[in-house]
């Protein structure tokens, strides 16, 4: 793997720009004190993160019973609309075992999402 110098193009990666610095194997040589607090920030995120999808597909249900359309719900979370299905039949049921909601509200929710049962 080539390692990155200073010399190296700048590695661009969603909104942040990278600086090269040294060497960068995590936790060792000379730059070990610059990759801990990058450690601690991915690990922040990471817990950021699946915090966040925990609290996704509750939202999702939350948000169409309240009256939101499937495809505003899928333009919110980034999901296509099929993917937003998929996603949700998938959580609504293990939701309907587990007790997180009732039956009927995976009905309503079904309903909402792939319209009403002929």
């Amino acid at each position: 793997m080539a390692q990155l110098s200073p010399e190296s193009p700048r590695v661009l990666y969603s909104r942040h720009v990278l600086q090269p610095r040294g060497d960068a194997t995590a936790g060792r040589g000379p730059d070990a004190d610059l990759v801990r607090p990058s450690i601690a920030r991915l690990r922040d995120d990471t817990a950021t993160m699946l915090d966040m999808l925990t609290r996704r597909w509750p939202l999702v249900a939350e948000a169409l019973l309240d009256g939101a359309t499937p495809d505003q719900v899928a333009e919110a979370t980034g999901l296509q609309l099929s993917d937003l299905r998929i996603g949700l039949t998938r959580w609504a049921s293990i939701a309907v075992d587990t007790g997180q909601i009732e039956p009927a509200a995976n009905v309503a929710l079904m309903n909402v999402v792939f319209g009403p049962a002929g």
